[in-house]
């Protein structure tokens, strides 16, 4: 909350008596604001308007428009809103954007927007400045909306007061939670049973509590429960008595805004739609004021013209109340026909209006925060000067003591109160000595200064003794200096004429020139002015686009400073995860990379060990070969040494012929059959052989088509990581506490 926007309440009628004149300078209201804390709690800062002393002027300077029901305010649950005043004006003025647009779909819904820089406007010809134009018809635009979404909220907002609040979050949960306690029935705290200090005290209400604590210094807890009620009762009354007086006053000088509004549209054009309620009796106090406002009114909407024809005509047009509370805008045309036609030339008057109410506003701060601090350092003074008088009197009273005391009791003191009358001789020889130095020095200063006067006086006058002299004796000399000065004087004139009238020239020459060239360009821009007005439409649309996107943009960089400060506030938690997701990814980097390298020795061992194996099976594969052909020719020299044998006993047993003939046929089958299966399972051995080298074939082939795209995926890895090192600086190394990532 701003210095100047703190509430600021009056004391009682008891303790005006003590307020000083620079008092009365203050406003006789603040109509505003906070909750202050009491010893029953949170209570609200009201004034009391009916025991002000200030003049019509402060009391005309205070008024403050509210939007809301006096029974609604006093209804409201007495806590701490204040701290959700953010969200409660964040409701507001999302309410008053939504009004906002709404204003504007209709004024493009009857084609009513015409601002100053399209055609037939106040500014049409000056297409050099239409940047500015365009400015300060938006701005006045502005101001205009900003008139009819107070009045729509005036209108439309009232019965809907009560649900936003209900709608704030804190004041739900102390609605909702059954555990709440009326601020009367709250216990003490030991702060609230305190006694203020003087330079703690803010207002008059303040300064009433401190005096009667003061005088009531042993008054018991119960006894300042019942007096702080006594004055928040008195102060609640007298808000509610207020408050009900300024809203019947504010609504029939809306009443009677409204209704001078609605005669003068009725005076040029007729109505969209009659009226459909009887004029409201004002009371005879309102009368001058509506009157004075109805002129201000008619010479605001009807610019010079109803100026010029006197006081008496403008009283004569001057409207009555308003008949009627709009409450749809869509039906009413009043308020468009207005802006069609009078506001274009009287942008001047909103500006004006716009200062002199600026102005008033802040000098009435400025007297309020004047008037706080000449009310606080009065209090500080006179708190000050009755220590000085309290300490005063107790040092006489312990002086009078002590000399009664000494007084009383005889000669065993008299030494003593010797000595303190020496102390106190010498303490006033001191001071009046320190006195008479001061004055005596305070005597040499003035008479240094008047003889310093003095020699200045008479150095001067001798100095012009001697000058006047010297003309005297020396008349000749005066004469040349005089013709030198003339000569001068005329030299000077001369050159001052002629600066003059060759300056007469050159601002001849200038303006002709800048007449050629107004008439240049006026003829320029109104040929430009004849292309652009086929386009003016266009160009409409797109300032309209603009100033929408100017609401986005501004509605987007709220968002975007509101998410800056969400990510200020947890930044430590954000960084604290940084690290740690940037330690988790290094560990799961790692992890894959230590995978992918076992992965490359499993496939290296695998590899070497298959190569090993064959290499030893075909070193066994060689010796067995070896051996079986060995045995091979075992087996042919032993046929061979049997046939022969066979051949010489064939010779020595004869008659045995037919018998061997039959056992060679058996042997030459039984050899045929085992042939036949030996070649059958050299076959079986021969094939399988060969699957088993097709299969390890295209195992081998497919692990080394795997092994290439782990391959080319970590060189891929490995470039992008180096060209985002390269590209982006190397980030800070933080060191990751331990005990957080442990907590986790």
């Amino acid at each position: 909350m701003h210095i100047e926007d703190m509430p600021h309440s009056f004391a009682p009628p008891s303790a005006q008596s003590a307020s000083t004149g620079m008092q009365r300078s203050r406003s006789h209201a603040s109509y505003g604001s906070g909750f202050r804390s009491s010893a029953n709690g949170p209570r609200s800062d009201f004034s009391r308007a009916t025991q002000s002393n200030c003049n019509t002027h402060s009391r005309q300077m205070t008024r403050v428009f509210f939007c809301s029901d006096s029974t609604t305010m006093t209804n409201i649950v007495p806590s701490r809103t204040s701290q959700d005043t953010l969200r409660y004006l964040t409701n507001a003025t999302a309410k008053k954007h939504s009004i906002f647009e709404r204003f504007l779909q209709q004024m493009k819904k009857y084609h009513t927007f015409q601002p100053s820089f399209v055609e037939d406007g106040v500014y049409s010809t000056l297409m050099a400045s239409r940047r500015d134009s365009a400015s300060n018809a938006w701005d006045t635009v502005g101001k205009i909306l900003d008139a009819s979404s107070s009045f729509a909220i005036r209108h439309n907002a009232d019965g809907h007061f009560l649900t936003t609040v209900e709608n704030i979050p804190s004041v739900i949960r102390h609605i909702s939670s059954k555990s709440y306690e009326a601020p009367a029935n709250r216990p003490f705290s030991g702060d609230s049973l305190k006694l203020l200090s003087p330079l703690s005290i803010k207002d008059k209400d303040d300064a009433a509590f401190y005096l009667w604590r003061r005088e009531h210094s042993n008054a018991s807890p119960d006894e300042v429960r019942e007096e702080l009620q006594f004055r928040d009762k008195e102060r609640a009354g007298e808000w509610r008595k207020f408050f009900a007086s300024k809203k019947l006053q504010w609504k029939a000088d809306l009443d009677v805004l409204s209704g001078n509004s609605r005669d003068d549209m009725s005076l040029q054009s007729t109505p969209a739609y009659p009226r459909e309620k009887e004029q409201p009796e004002l009371p005879t106090e309102l009368l001058d004021k509506q009157i004075e406002q109805g002129l201000l009114w008619g010479v605001f909407s009807n610019g010079e013209i109803q100026a010029k024809h006197g006081k008496s005509a403008a009283v004569e047009r001057a409207p009555t109340l308003a008949t009627e509370i709009i409450s749809d805008y869509r039906k009413s045309n009043e308020l468009q026909e207005w802006m069609e036609r009078k506001w274009r030339h009287h942008t001047h008057r909103h500006e004006n209006a716009a200062l002199r109410i600026q102005c008033a506003y802040r000098c009435h701060r400025a007297r309020r925060v004047a008037a706080r601090r000449r009310y606080a350092r009065r209090l500080a003074f006179m708190e000050a000067r009755r220590v000085e008088e309290e300490s005063m009197r107790a040092w006489s009273t312990a002086l009078r003591v002590m000399t009664d005391e000494l007084n009383n009791t005889g000669d065993n003191f008299n030494s003593t109160w010797r000595s303190l009358n020496f102390v106190f001789s010498k303490l006033q020889a001191k001071a009046i000595a320190r006195r008479a130095r001061k004055k005596a020095e305070m005597d040499s200063d003035c008479e240094v200064k008047e003889y310093a006067a003095t020699t200045i006086q008479r150095v001067y006058r001798g100095y012009c003794g001697r000058q006047l002299a010297r003309i005297i004796r020396f008349p000749e000399v005066f004469e040349q200096l005089r013709r030198n000065r003339l000569q001068a004087a005329a030299i000077m004139l001369q050159a001052t004429w002629r600066g003059c009238a060759t300056r007469a020239r050159i601002r001849r020459q200038t303006e002709a020139v800048l007449l050629i060239q107004r008439l240049v360009r006026s003829s320029a821009a109104r040929s430009r002015l004849r292309h652009l007005r086929a386009t003016r439409r266009e160009e409409r649309e797109q300032l309209t686009s603009q100033f929408a996107a100017k609401l986005v943009c501004h509605f987007l960089k709220g968002i975007i400073v509101c998410r800056r400060e969400r990510i200020l506030r947890f930044r430590e938690q954000a960084e604290l995860l940084q690290r740690v997701t940037s330690g988790l990814f290094a560990r799961q980097t790692m992890h894959r990379l230590n995978q992918s390298l076992l992965r490359l020795v499993l496939w290296t061992q695998r590899r070497f060990r298959s190569a090993r194996g064959r290499e030893l099976a075909r070193q066994q594969r060689e010796l067995t070969d070896a051996l079986f052909q060995h045995l091979r020719r075992v087996d042919a020299a032993t046929v061979i040494k049997r046939a022969w044998r066979r051949s010489v006993m064939a010779a020595a047993k004869a008659p045995r012929v037919d018998m061997a003939e039959k056992r060679n046929f058996k042997s030459t089958a039984i050899t045929e059959h085992s042939m036949e299966e030996a070649v059958v399972m050299i076959q079986n051995w021969f094939r399988c052989m060969r699957i088993l080298r097709l299969e390890r074939a295209e195992r081998d082939a497919a692990r080394e088509q795997l092994l290439l795209r782990e391959s080319a995926e970590r060189i891929l890895c490995f470039y992008r990581r180096c060209k985002s090192l390269r590209s982006s600086p190397p980030p800070r190394t933080q060191q990751v506490d331990r005990k957080k990532l442990g907590n986790m």
